[in-house]
C-alpha cells in the first residue's frame, strides 16, 4: 500500500520573514491560515475573501508568498492572478 511520510526540516528563520497574501472564499480557511501563520512568527499577512480586493492586495501589498484557492475563482479572475 503507498504511504505518504512528512518529514520536518529546520529552516533558519531570517530577520525579516516574507509577505503573505491569502485570498480564498471560505473566512474559515483565511482565518485558519492566519492562526497558523502567526503561531509559526509571521506577522506580516494579508488576506481576503474578496476578489477585488485580491488583485488589489496582490498589486499594493506585493507579497512573497500567496495563499489562493484557484478553484473558487472564474476564468477571468484566474488571469489576473497567473502562478508564479
Amino acid at each position: 500500500m503507498p504511504r505518504t511520510k512528512v518529514s520536518r526540516v529546520k529552516v533558519p528563520v531570517s530577520d525579516k520573514p516574507g509577505r503573505i497574501l491569502i485570498i480564498d472564499d471560505q473566512e474559515e480557511n483565511v482565518k485558519l491560515l492566519e492562526r497558523i501563520l502567526g503561531n509559526a512568527g509571521y506577522e506580516d499577512v494579508a488576506s481576503t475573501t474578496n476578489s477585488v480586493d485580491a488583485h488589489r492586495l496582490l498589486t499594493q501589498f506585493k507579497p512573497d508568498l500567496r495563499f489562493w484557492k484557484k478553484s473558487s475563482s472564474t476564468p477571468a479572475e484566474q488571469s489576473m492572478f497567473p502562478c508564479s
